[in-house]
């Protein structure tokens, strides 16, 4: 429903940088630091105790944990409420709807998210529970991280993101194009370990690039409708400067690049082992330095992010390559 003005709880970790002053993300949205009244309320400080549980942490409410700037240990808590870094995201016309800002974020490098929303009417949204193992990339859960915090620097694209989004699902989105979002989004209910989550989003590419193949047509095999239209939406994304980064291959082909991925992807769907394939991709990269299952994991979120931008900015382009 439009026109109901909300307000949404960063759940994700960001670095106090982006929190310094309050920042305008465009159509009327607002990204500032959240106060201390706001995140003493019931029902704010029973969600983020719920979305802990749910990551293994949960006696650590505030989540904000990792080392920044050389300060603090991996794990310790913050305890001054002062320091902690919870973000807010406002919309006071209520001209948004809060979803299509999340699904912004999680195609964005920063990969924010609002997991509790307070519309004005007196509803509320939550939608932690839709990405409980989001950025968890070890058995211990969310109580220790190794990623890079969102930070000031992330904002343009962010707000280019949204400007994007907005912009184009405005004039609606298909129905089959909404559903291989929504699974892209419920990937984030699994940890970044899980092999299961590299087939979720070969699941997601698959879905928007490609049809079955002709039983007896080899040029018509999925890895193949996979790497040409990549290479052709790779091409369009370059002149939005949105361009799927490859600079980790050096001089590789793309087509090369992408078929080792590709490797990766069915030793893990045929039970297959995955040390042979993430030597193959090693071997590939600038360096030839082993590259481990997360860093896989990583580029291949990237590349996914990049596709499903690329069908939200240009879905008659996506549905007729298929």
């Amino acid at each position: 429903m439009i026109n109901r003005p909300w307000k949404g709880f960063v759940f994700t970790d960001v670095n106090s940088n982006l929190l310094e002053k309050t920042h305008d993300l465009g159509r009327g949205l607002i990204l500032r630091k959240a106060t201390g009244p706001e995140l003493s309320q019931k029902n704010v400080d029973w969600a983020f105790r719920m979305w802990s549980e749910r990551r293994g942490s949960s006696t650590f409410l505030n989540q904000r944990m990792p080392f920044e700037d050389g300060k603090g240990v991996s794990g310790s808590v913050f305890r001054n409420p002062l320091e902690w870094r919870h973000a807010v995201i406002e919309c006071p016309e209520g001209n948004v709807l809060f979803r299509w800002v999340n699904i912004a974020f999680a195609i964005s490098a920063a990969d924010l998210r609002m997991g509790l929303v307070f519309f004005a009417d007196g509803g509320e949204s939550s939608a932690y529970i839709e990405f409980p193992m989001l950025n968890v990339r070890n058995p211990l859960g969310g109580m220790f991280v190794d990623y890079r915090l969102p930070n000031i620097d992330d904002l343009p694209e962010v707000r280019e993101n949204l400007s994007l989004v907005l912009e184009n699902v405005s004039a609606g989105i298909s129905s089959e194009v909404a559903s291989i979002i929504q699974i892209f989004l419920s990937l984030d209910n699994l940890p970044d370990s899980a092999p299961l989550k590299i087939l979720g989003y070969f699941s997601v590419i698959e879905g928007l690039l490609s049809h079955s193949p002709q039983p007896h047509d080899r040029v018509d095999s999925i890895q193949r409708q996979l790497i040409r239209n990549i290479n052709l939406l790779n091409n369009r994304l370059k002149k939005i400067g949105r361009a799927i980064d490859f600079t980790a291959f050096g001089e590789a082909k793309i087509e090369k690049v992408l078929g080792k991925f590709y490797g990766y992807r069915s030793a893990v769907a045929h039970g297959g082992t995955v040390e042979g394939a993430l030597a193959d991709i090693a071997k590939i990269t600038a360096g030839s330095s082993k590259k481990g299952q997360l860093w896989v994991h990583d580029w291949v979120r990237n590349l996914t992010k990049k596709l499903v931008l690329a069908a939200l900015v240009e879905p008659e382009l996506v549905r007729d390559l298929k």
